[in-house]
C-alpha cells in the first residue's frame, strides 16, 4: 500500500524521476516513460536496463564514454557526482528523436546503494542562454565578433598556454 502511494506521487511529478543503483533502474514514472515512449517500468529496464545508456555525447554534457577514463569499479553515478553542480547536465533523445537537455539531480536514499534522480528539462533556458551568448558575442549587423567574445577568446587561449608551461 504505502508502495503504490509512493509510485501514484512519483507519477504525478512533472520530471522524469528514476530510482536505481548506479547500474540498473528500479522504477521510472509515467513522466519518464512517456519521453522515452513505454508504458511500464519493467518494459524500459528490460529493454535499457539504466537511463544512463540513454545519455547522448553531445556537447559538454555527461555521457558514458567519460566513464573510460575512470576507475572501473564506480558506477556512472559516482563520476557524475564528482563534476560541480553547475555541469550536471545529461542530453537524451526523447522517442519522437527530439533532443532534449537535462540537469540531473541525485539523492542517496535510506538504502545506500540506492539513488533517486530526478531530470529536469531545462532545453529551454540552456537555448535561450546561448542565443544570448551569441548575441554577446557577435554583432547583428555585420556578424563580425565583438571586444567581449576576443576578450574572452584571448584569456581562454592565455590560460591554455600557461597550462602547458609556454609562455605568450
Amino acid at each position: 500500500r504505502t508502495q503504490k502511494f509512493l509510485e501514484m506521487m512519483l507519477n504525478k511529478q512533472p520530471n522524469i524521476v528514476v530510482l536505481c543503483d548506479g547500474v540498473r533502474g528500479k522504477f521510472i514514472n509515467t513522466t519518464g516513460l512517456d519521453f522515452f515512449g513505454y508504458t511500464s517500468s519493467e518494459r524500459f529496464f528490460r529493454d535499457v536496463e539504466c537511463v544512463s545508456y540513454k545519455f547522448l555525447p553531445e556537447n559538454d554534457y555527461f555521457h558514458l564514454a567519460e566513464m573510460a577514463e575512470e576507475s572501473e569499479d564506480k558506477n556512472w553515478i559516482d563520476v557524475f557526482l564528482q563534476r560541480p553542480k553547475e555541469e550536471r547536465h545529461v542530453a537524451m533523445r526523447s522517442a519522437e528523436g527530439e533532443l532534449r537537455i537535462f540537469y540531473a539531480s541525485i539523492q542517496s536514499l535510506p538504502d545506500p546503494s540506492l539513488y533517486i534522480v530526478d531530470y529536469i528539462d531545462v532545453t529551454e533556458s540552456i537555448n535561450t542562454r546561448d542565443k544570448l551568448q551569441d548575441k554577446l558575442n557577435q554583432d547583428n549587423l555585420t556578424h563580425a565578433f565583438t571586444r567581449h567574445y576576443f576578450e574572452n577568446e584571448i584569456n581562454a587561449i592565455l590560460n591554455g598556454i600557461t597550462a602547458r608551461g609556454l609562455t605568450a
